[in-house]
């Protein structure tokens, strides 16, 4: 698997999607001589991301869909065997984010949306547990700013405002906390560029320009 992914990220897709597939196949192998072991479960449903997420470069978004939805029933059995579990409920939220960017990329943004809501309520309510917990306050932002832009793509201008404005608050909040990481002075500076576009098609135009001129002064 971290074979795999080494693949996909140096753009060697071919290699990826075959690096996956023996990870699969060694997932699948595990799990039948132990079908009871939620270790291998959640490996396996890993597994079963991982290969979908690489075959819709090839455009082969059935076989990818397959694997999701495979992937995604492993995690919601494991939610419903271990409701509280942080480990189990994350898998999930992960699992569902990478079946909505399925839809959300192929031209499907209704169904994306109500995927990705699905994944949002659960990283809630990890960061309501877990209040002091960065990578929630990080999970959450990006999942307000995916929404954005759904919601803004669905025509549904209101609620696409006020997801960026959540957004932009927690990517504040980290970008202080983390001077030194870019990711966040770069979303932030997004998260503003967004809002600016949405207050601008309303013709504010005092408020967009404001928007647009901290989105510029963040990134200097």
């Amino acid at each position: 698997e971290k074979l795999g992914s080494l693949y996909d990220e140096v753009g060697r897709k071919s290699d990826a999607v075959a690096a996956f597939q023996r990870a699969l196949k060694l997932r699948q192998q595990l799990l039948r001589e132990v079908p009871d072991s939620e270790s291998y479960q959640h490996s396996l449903a890993a597994a079963y991301d991982n290969l979908g997420y690489v075959l819709v470069d090839f455009g082969k978004r059935s076989e990818a869909l397959a694997m999701h939805k495979a992937g995604l029933k492993l995690r919601e059995q494991l939610v419903r065997a271990h409701p509280t579990s942080v480990k189990y409920r994350q898998g999930l939220a992960q699992s569902l984010g990478i079946y909505g960017d399925f839809y959300a990329y192929g031209g499907q943004p209704q169904e994306a949306l109500r995927i990705y809501l699905r994944a949002h309520r659960l990283v809630q309510q990890l960061a309501q547990e877990e209040p002091k917990e960065m990578k929630w306050q990080k999970f959450l932002a990006i999942s307000n700013e995916a929404l954005g832009s759904l919601y803004s793509r669905t025509g549904k201008p209101g609620e696409a405002l006020n997801a960026y404005r959540q957004s932009q608050k927690l990517f504040e909040r980290l970008a202080r906390a983390n001077p030194t990481v870019i990711l966040y002075r770069e979303r932030l500076a997004n998260s503003h560029t967004a809002i600016g576009r949405l207050d601008a098609a309303d013709r504010k135009w005092t408020e967009a320009l404001a928007e647009f001129h901290e989105s510029t002064k963040i990134l200097k």
